[in-house]
């Protein structure tokens, strides 16, 4: 059983031990201490030989021991000065080794005692943990690992840590009970708790424990894995094989969840999978012997493949599809492919690398030309080889065609006299040979770099041969004779060998077309029609069965006719389809089209456009308003002449007229000030075709609205103070601008005007005493200069409201002097812009003098009489009030029941309340009302009325006067007042269909409580009572009628005076269980019985009848509560 020493005992296992203590343990020595009150001699012994402490400290010294405790509890190694006095004490039998250990962890300060704290609160909740789980605990190996967790905790050790590390520990022993082995196997060649000395320990010795508790766990079911963790040094070996970047962590997740096998994967990663295919290799010609080392073009068909990677293998395709395997490369990853397949190939090389990766494939298009054979021949007159071999010429200007050098990188011309070998010569084709006998020859290098001559033809050169055609035109009509622009195509071709074959070419001889025949003087004609020509002619003979050969040329331009063009240039540089053009500015421009390199060119102007008005002009000159049509005359170099079309040009320099320009509706003081708050212009005077554009700030133009066909238009401002400007542009580009200043308002001024107060008043008081007052307005927005202010004086007109003041500093306006004198005046005011906006206040009723009158209650009503006329009011004591007439000077009397409202009664200009010395009055209205006051009158009944006055009881000072109304009323009056009068108004109908009691007046009179003290109330019928007598009746059933009731009232009372108004009390007892009523009957007309024209008043309360009398001089009934 648990104990109070059971923290004790175990902080004693931490200190002598440095482990937690097991459970069995920790139940006997606790028990122990108990027995001993506490007294740890009677176990320090039995710690001191146990076997545990033999088999751990059989050797150790004092010293050792000293510092085993010091480490245990407090991670340090004890100071030079604690471990000579502990050594001392014990070499001297003063203490022994347990004693000390109690004594230095008792003893502990500061960071000391912080930290032997949490390593002796982490090895109760360990021992508690065992305990509750059943995890065995026992054994060398358990201990060990149960050390582990001292070591681990550190002063900066949490709670969460303490808890993570019990749980990790805990696992551990189990672990080491299963197998111990696997203990020793983690310890490697040192312990485990040195491991938490290491820098991974000290960095996180949480995740250290953890990982132990993990790997332990895997190793402890796997025999080969826990043979690889003692040969691999334990769990020090894993820890410091750990790749940068693996944490503990790591170590911790990959045993959980793959056992040691995933740990060695950390500590030893496998080799990578090589899956990165190898560069693509490069190719390229070993020679490329074209014009250009990159051309591709060669006559060597030797290809290098490099950039081989060691161990791969490479192959090639011609076709992209069908892959062959290359020669094998030299240790410089270089290879050769011998091609012998001329002309344009395509070869694709890719390689493979050890591992299977296929390399991107590198692709080299190139053409192998190997030999090729160039021809010379003669070009006969149709511009094809002539057979002949030999020519005999007069002229350097022979022809040949050369074959097989198209896209030669070279070609060299030779000269020979014999064209022997060796005897040939390098020369320039263009250079004149001398008369006698030559060879020619022509050297064509190819593309690809490959050289081979012609084959050789013979040139005879003899000068002394008839010359070359001539050739010239017909007629050269041009601006000069030999300017060789003419309008007629005929060339003359002249000097001809009627027998001789001519040809002639117009694309510089590379074709040519057979002449026709000459006539007997050897002249031809040739017509090529119009345009530019360079002509070529050629003549071919036979001298001696050998070809001779002349040539003639004419550069000429054959112009039949002028075809010029006129139109309109647009902004873009191009045409426009319009041939008219309004215009106000003589820069338009025009495009003239025919007339490029033409001899003349004539500018020309008509009015009308028509044959025979024209003149030349010159086009700089400007043109006067008004229609104009122009045209230019062209001649041509060939002198043939042209007319262009006409085009018109409607010249318009004028300015329009300026538009009139005003607001349509002009708001302000003037029709004309330009101020206004309505924004809408109107444009006036808009030349037809025109446009208008208006602006308020000079730089943004608004385009107006399409004025109507009489040049009117309108548009909209915006608000504030602008100068507004308006032009015109004509249909021509002409403006015209008119400018306009104004003044737009887009807000009332004054905003939030309303009434403030008096001056010298109160904020929001409308009363004063004085006959003529200043009123106070206040405002939130603002009041331009310029404005108004009007002021309206009841039902009458707005007027100027003359000497009024704007105080814009304190945003108010004031009207002076305003009469108060006759009457409560209502003052509405309003201020007005100069644009013509206005604010109006609410109508305010301002309260003047009050009226000095004087009110008297009666039983009709209420009568007043005053100096002054006034208004008569009934207020509810606050704001709320009903007018009920007009006070005239002299008396007025108002009546009750035409009055059907009620309050408290006040004469004067306003509804406040005023009283006539503090006396209130109150009418009552249509329906069942709650009264109350000094003066109260009913109206129709049913109503609760409270008497207000002081306390009084003689009746020459009543302070209370009721009035019942027609109907039932209940009629009281407020605790400690006084008496007050009551003046029935008589029932309609004194007996109703209800209950007892209905249809009657009902009068409390008091119970007698504190709440109403002994007072008097004073009963005024109308008419002086003579007698008073009080009766008893019998007892009701509480069912009676009102009739019934008034049945058992005239059975019960017994006037004596005939013909004289008396008055009854009778008294009704209740039946068991119901409270008796009581009747005030008055017989007014003194008939003896109570009818139609009596009174029947109901009395609730409880009164002294001893006490109750009727006055003499009055006849007023008296009753005093009991």
């Amino acid at each position: 059983m648990a104990t109070n020493y059971d923290a004790a005992v175990n902080s004693f296992y931490l200190a002598y031990y440095g482990r937690p203590a097991d459970p069995a343990g920790l139940a006997y020595w606790s028990q122990a201490l108990a027995q001993n009150n506490g007294d740890f001699s009677a176990i320090v012994d039995a710690f001191s030989t146990s076997t545990e402490a033999t088999d751990r400290f059989g050797s150790a010294t004092p010293a050792d021991r000293i510092a085993d405790v010091y480490q245990q509890l407090f991670n340090r190694a004890p100071d030079q000065a604690g471990l000579d006095y502990w050594t001392k004490a014990i070499d001297s039998g003063t203490v022994s080794i347990a004693d000390a250990a109690i004594q230095i962890m008792n003893g502990a300060q500061d960071t000391d005692a912080q930290l032997s704290t949490l390593r002796q609160e982490a090895a109760a909740q360990f021992t508690a943990a065992v305990a509750a789980s059943g995890v065995p605990y026992d054994g060398s190996a358990a201990i060990d690992a149960a050390r582990v967790l001292i070591a681990a905790v550190t002063p900066t050790t949490s709670a969460a840590d303490i808890t993570a590390l019990v749980t990790a520990t805990k696992s551990l022993v189990q672990t080491a009970h299963d197998n111990p082995e696997v203990i020793a196997a983690l310890a490697g060649s040192g312990s485990l708790t040195t491991l938490l000395a290491s820098s991974s320990g000290k960095a996180d010795p949480v995740a250290m424990v953890e990982a132990l508790a993990s790997v332990g766990k895997a190793a402890a079911t796997d025999t080969t894995a826990l043979t690889t963790l003692k040969q691999g040094g334990g769990m020090a070996g894993i820890v410091d094989s750990l790749p940068a970047g693996t944490s503990l962590h790591d170590v911790t997740q990959a045993a959980d969840q793959g056992g040691l096998t995933a740990v060695d994967n950390i500590v030893t990663p496998p080799a990578p999978v090589d899956t990165t295919p190898p560069a693509a290799p490069k190719v390229e010609l070993v020679a490329d012997t074209g014009s250009s080392a990159t051309d591709h073009l060669t006559n060597d068909g030797q290809v290098k493949i490099s950039g081989l990677e060691a161990g791969a293998t490479w192959q090639y395709s011609v076709d992209g599809k069908t892959w062959h395997t290359g020669p094998a490369a030299g240790n410089t990853g270089t290879a050769l492919l011998d091609t012998s397949a001329t002309g344009d190939q395509t070869l694709h090389v890719r390689s493979t690398d050890a591992a299977g990766n296929v390399s991107a494939t590198t692709t080299l298009q190139y053409t192998l030309k190997t030999a090729f054979v160039p021809t010379l021949a003669l070009q006969g007159a149709d511009g094809n080889d002539l057979t002949v071999t030999s020519l005999v010429t007069n002229t350097d200007n022979y022809w040949v065609s050369l074959h097989g050098a198209k896209g030669a990188a070279a070609v060299g011309f030779q000269v020979s006299a014999t064209g022997a070998d060796g005897t040939w010569t390098d020369a320039k084709d263009s250079d004149p040979l001398a008369d006698g006998t030559h060879f020619i020859r022509y050297v064509v290098t190819d593309a690809a770099g490959n050289t081979a001559p012609s084959n050789a033809l013979k040139i005879v050169m003899d000068h002394a041969l008839p010359g070359a055609p001539a050739v010239q035109l017909v007629q050269d009509t041009g601006v000069s004779a030999t300017d060789h622009f003419t309008s007629n195509g005929q060339v003359k071709v002249s000097g001809l060998d009627a027998a001789a074959a001519w040809s002639y070419s117009t694309d510089a001889g590379t074709t040519w077309t057979a002449g026709p025949a000459a006539d007997t003087g050897g002249v031809a004609l040739l017509d090529l029609g119009a345009g530019a020509h360079s002509l070529l002619v050629r003549e071919f003979g036979q001298a001696d069965g050998t070809e001779t050969f002349g040539l003639g040329s004419l550069d000429y331009t054959v112009q039949a006719a002028v075809n010029a063009r006129l139109a309109f240039q647009g902004t873009d540089g191009k045409d426009l389809a319009a041939t008219s053009l309004l215009t106000n500015t003589d820069n338009y421009w025009v495009n003239l089209y025919g007339a490029k390199n033409a001899a003349t060119v004539e500018f020309q102007l008509s009015d009308t456009g028509a044959d025979g008005t024209w003149v030349g002009a010159k086009d700089s000159d400007p043109l006067a308003d008004g229609t104009h049509f122009i045209r230019y005359v062209v001649t041509d170099l060939a002198g043939n002449t042209g007319t262009t079309n006409a085009l018109e040009v409607d010249m318009d320099k004028t300015a329009p007229a300026a538009p009139t320009v005003s607001f349509v509706n002009d708001t302000g003081a003037s029709a004309t000030d330009h101020v206004t708050y309505a924004g809408q212009i109107q444009v006036d005077g808009i030349e037809a075709g025109a446009t208008w554009q208006y602006t308020d700030d000079g730089i943004h133009w608004i385009p107006g609205t399409a004025p109507d066909t009489n040049g009117h238009a309108t548009a909209w401002l915006t608000n504030g103070q602008h100068t507004l400007q308006v032009r015109v542009v004509d249909a021509a580009g002409n403006a015209t601008t008119t400018s306009m200043p104004y003044t737009l308002e887009g807000e009332a001024p004054a905003a939030g005007l309303a009434f403030d107060h008096i001056a010298g008043g109160a904020q929001g008081g409308t009363q004063t005493a004085l006959t003529k007052a200043d009123l106070v307005f206040a405002y939130t927005g603002t009041i331009d200069a310029g404005a108004s202010v009007n002021v309206q004086i009841g039902a009458g007109s707005f007027v100027t409201a003359t000497g009024a003041t704007i105080d814009a500093t304190a945003k108010t306006v004031t009207l002076h002097d305003v009469d108060l004198s006759a009457s409560d005046p209502m003052v509405t005011l309003s201020v007005t812009s100069l644009g013509g906006l206005s604010t109006y206040t609410t109508p305010v009723t301002i309260d003047g003098p009050f009226v000095s009158y004087s009110a008297q209650a009666l039983d009709t009503g209420i009568s007043l009489t005053s100096t002054q006329a006034g208004h008569a009011y009934l207020t509810d004591g606050g704001n709320a009030s009903v007018q009920i007439g007009e006070a005239a000077a002299g008396t007025t009397t108002f009546g009750v029941q035409t009055t059907a409202v009620q309050g408290i009664l006040g004469v004067g200009p306003s509804a406040t309340v005023h009283t006539d010395n503090g006396i209130t009055y109150a009418l009552g209205t249509a329906g069942a009302d709650t009264l109350s006051g000094q003066n109260v009158w009913g109206y129709d009944g049913d109503d609760h009325i409270t008497a207000l006055g002081t306390a009084d009881n003689s009746d020459n000072h009543v302070t209370s006067a009721i009035y019942g109304g027609n109907g039932a009323d209940t009629i009281s009056a407020t605790a400690g007042s006084s008496t007050f009068v009551y003046r029935a108004v008589q029932e309609s109908t004194i007996v109703a269909d209800g209950q007892a009691a209905h249809g009657f007046d009902v009068i409390n009179v008091g119970t007698g409580s504190a709440a109403q003290a002994t007072h008097m109330q004073v009963l005024d019928f109308g008419v002086k009572i003579d007698g008073f007598y009080t009766e008893s009746a019998q007892t009701l059933s509480g069912t009676e009628t009102g009739t019934e009731l008034l049945g058992l009232i005239n059975a019960a009372v017994h006037f004596q005076a005939a013909g004289k108004p008396e008055a009854a009390y009778v008294d009704f007892s209740g039946a068991a269980g119901t409270p008796g009523v009581h009747f005030l009957v008055v017989d007014v007309d003194g008939n003896g019985t109570i009818g139609a024209a009596d009174y029947a008043v109901e009395i609730v309360g409880t009164l002294d009848l001893t006490r109750a009398y009727v006055t003499a001089d009055t006849g007023h009934m008296l009753l005093t509560t009991a």
